[in-house]
């Protein structure tokens, strides 16, 4: 081999290895939008953006440490950039503190829009590591009806107070924490909500009322809870719609607020519905722990003669779809142990997979097989790749739209699951021309996202 034909290869190797790794680099971020009415009756749309300390570099400034990023919020309508703002964040924390992993940092944004559709695209850059975070998501800003009643956007929150602790998330004489992940748990059990009514028939001379009914319905349209309905006395020709409830004895999965305004006057209604997601642990009965101790032991008997090197190749195959904790857990086993672990890590698994001809384990090794026969290349295993890596911890698409190459582009393929977060993609391109297609965009949640990923397949 000649040094010259040598050195491409080094060349080449750091570069494959350099796109595969800037990949990893991302910061995971949520972000969501509200659009309300000003003074004026112009509507404004506030975009809320979260992020969690525990992925950001914090740097040594003596006696503390701190962490310093750049917020970017872009918007688009009629594919023309519409507006844009950007802000700077620090973090500071003793020393002495650790950065706690459910820390979360949020801030708001407030834009003027027209009416029409949109597409808001927010960046964050830390500026210490250079890692960055995309999340790009569409709303709507309807247009305002003169006279009409109309109900805001509903914008779900973490937190209301009647303080003013925070001036920046201060709305009327209430403190409103935004949510922006629209997520509930055991942790965060309780379900505020503000809106905001406007357009009431109002005669300052005279008392006048309106109705305020809420509820919460699943992707069907099933009443699930009732909040209840209460009479208001209208303070003016608007009024601020607020409240909370905790929701934790609700099943986990994804549902929906329901608020229904109406002028006691006019006899006219308005609605808004925002969608949420609860998740939180299932009880375990004993009826269910014995079962679970037998199917653990059938599994158990799989790995009777399984040396440590195989059962280390088969949870490196089994990382995607692993928690952090199981990850950190597994690597400190014996070789004894880490056949229990796996037995009981399958056995987890199956309990969530209604196929009854199968087990989770058999379907996610038939995937393994699937993405080794399609996906391989020169230096990877199908299930290492990053089209194998989606398939084994999402599933199937429902649907691929493949695109070869052409004069101009490098082939890609979009991946679209329809059930995953309400309907995301995956774009995967084959930029290097050896048929290791990337993931380049995806609008899942914690995933790679390049709002100008198009602009990469240009030859």
């Amino acid at each position: 081999m000649t040094r010259i034909f040598q050195i491409m290869i080094l060349i080449f190797l750091i570069f494959v290895y350099s796109v595969g790794y800037s990949q990893t680099q991302f910061i995971p971020l949520f972000a969501d939008a509200a659009i309300f009415l000003d003074q004026n009756n112009a509507p404004y749309a506030e975009i809320y953006v979260s992020f969690f300390s525990k992925n950001l570099q914090y740097v040594d400034q003596g006696d503390f440490l701190q962490a310093d990023v750049t917020i970017q919020v872009f918007l688009k309508k009629n594919d023309k950039k519409y507006a844009e703002q950007s802000r700077n964040f620090s973090s500071k924390i003793l020393k002495t503190s650790q950065v706690r992993v459910n820390n979360q940092f949020v801030t708001q944004f407030r834009f003027p829009v027209e009416p029409g559709e949109y597409i808001a695209n927010v960046k964050v850059t830390d500026i210490h590591s250079q890692k960055t975070g995309n999340y790009e998501f569409h709303f709507s800003s309807p247009q305002p009806e003169p006279g009409v009643l109309t109900l805001s956007d509903i914008e779900l929150s973490s937190k209301i107070s009647r303080t003013q602790a925070n001036p920046e998330f201060n709305k009327s004489v209430l403190n409103v924490i935004p949510n922006p992940s629209t997520i509930y748990s055991v942790t965060l059990p309780m379900l505020y909500y503000y809106a905001e009514a406007y357009n009431f028939k109002f005669d300052p001379n005279q008392k006048g009322h309106y109705l305020v009914k809420s509820y919460i319905t699943d992707a069907s349209g099933t009443v699930i809870k009732d909040l209840g309905e209460r009479s208001h006395e209208k303070p003016g020709t608007s009024a601020v719609i607020f409240g909370g409830k905790n929701i934790i004895t609700l099943d986990p999965g994804v549902y929906f607020l329901n608020i229904e305004v109406t002028d006691m006057e006019s006899k006219t209604m308005s609605k808004a519905i925002k969608r949420f997601t609860l998740v939180k642990p299932q009880k375990k009965t004993i009826f269910t722990l014995k079962n679970e101790k037998k199917s653990q032991n059938k599994y158990l008997a799989e790995y009777g003669a399984f040396s440590e090197a195989e059962l280390d190749k088969e949870f490196e195959m089994a990382k995607y779809i692993a928690t952090r904790q199981e990850i950190q857990v597994y690597k400190n086993l014996p070789v004894e142990e880490k056949k229990k672990f796996l037995a009981q890590f399958w056995y987890k698994r199956d309990k969530k997979f209604k196929n009854p001809n199968k087990t989770f384990k058999r379907d996610y090794f038939e995937r393994i097989q699937y993405a080794n026969q399609f996906f391989s290349t020169a230096n990877k295993e199908g299930w290492q790749t990053d089209r194998g890596r989606n398939l084994l911890k999402y599933g199937r698409p429902d649907d691929i739209e493949y695109n070869k190459m052409s004069v101009d582009k490098k082939p890609y393929e979009i991946w679209y699951y329809h059930h995953l977060e309400g309907g995301v993609i995956f774009v995967f391109a084959d930029l290097t021309g050896f048929g290791d297609y990337e993931l380049i965009h995806s609008t899942a949640t914690g995933e790679v996202k390049d709002p100008n990923w198009q602009s990469l397949l240009d030859e």
